[in-house]
C-alpha cells in the first residue's frame, strides 16, 4: 500500500494517538508555565485513599473563589471531573473565572464520562479565548474540537494561532507543527 493510500481508520487511529500525546504534553507544559504543580506520576489508588483518609471532607470556604479554584484543580488532578465541575460552577457563580480557569473547566467537562469538547466545554473554551485570544490551552482545545468534528480548515486556523503564541523554544512546537501539517493536508490547503 502506498503512503498516500492509508485507510481512514488507520489515519484516524494515528491522529488520535498524536493528539492524546500532544494534549498531555501541552497540559504539562502549560501547567508548569502557569505555576501549577504537575504530578510526577498519576496517583495510585492507595495514594488517593490515603489522601481521602487524611482529608475526609475537603471543602472550600463558600465565599472564597480562590479556594474553589484550588479545590477544582485538586479534583482535576485526582481525575474527579464531576467534582471539579461542581467547584468550577461555584467560581462561575462568584464571577471569578479567568482564561486559565475557563480552559481548565472545559478540559474537565470534556474529560468526564461521555464528555466532549462541544456544548458547555465549547462555551467555556470561547470564554477563555474572549479573555485571552492567545491562551495556549484554549487554542489547543479549540483546534482539537474542530479536528474531532472534521472541520480541518478551522482546526488549521487554531493550530496556526497556537503556533504563533508559542515561543520558538517551546517543547510543544514540534507537535503543533505536525498538527498544522496534518490539518492542512486534510483540509486540502497549503501548510503555510
Amino acid at each position: 500500500m502506498a503512503k498516500h493510500e492509508l485507510s481512514l481508520p488507520v489515519m484516524a487511529l494515528g491522529a488520535f494517538a498524536v493528539f492524546a500525546i500532544a494534549a498531555t504534553v501541552l497540559y504539562v507544559g502549560v501547567s508548569a508555565r502557569h505555576g501549577a504543580r504537575t504530578p510526577q506520576a498519576p496517583p495510585s489508588l492507595a495514594d488517593e485513599t490515603a489522601t481521602a483518609a487524611s482529608q475526609p471532607d475537603v471543602q472550600a470556604d463558600p465565599a472564597n473563589a480562590q479556594e474553589w479554584l484550588a479545590l477544582a484543580a485538586t479534583r482535576r488532578r485526582n481525575r474527579d471531573y464531576a467534582g471539579a465541575r461542581e467547584a468550577y460552577l461555584q467560581v462561575i457563580q462568584r464571577n471569578a473565572m479567568t482564561a486559565d480557569s475557563w480552559a481548565d473547566y472545559a478540559d474537565a467537562l470534556a474529560s468526564m464520562p461521555g464528555g466532549s469538547l462541544g456544548g458547555d466545554a465549547e462555551a467555556a473554551i470561547q470564554r477563555a479565548l474572549t479573555l485571552d485570544p492567545k491562551h495556549p490551552k484554549a487554542l489547543w482545545l479549540e483546534a482539537s474540537h474542530a479536528y474531532e468534528e472534521h472541520r480541518y480548515a478551522d482546526a488549521l486556523i487554531y493550530w496556526k494561532r497556537l503556533r504563533a503564541a508559542l515561543r520558538d523554544d517551546s517543547p510543544d512546537v514540534a507537535i503543533v507543527d505536525a498538527n498544522i501539517a496534518e490539518s492542512a493536508q486534510l483540509a486540502g490547503t497549503p501548510r503555510g
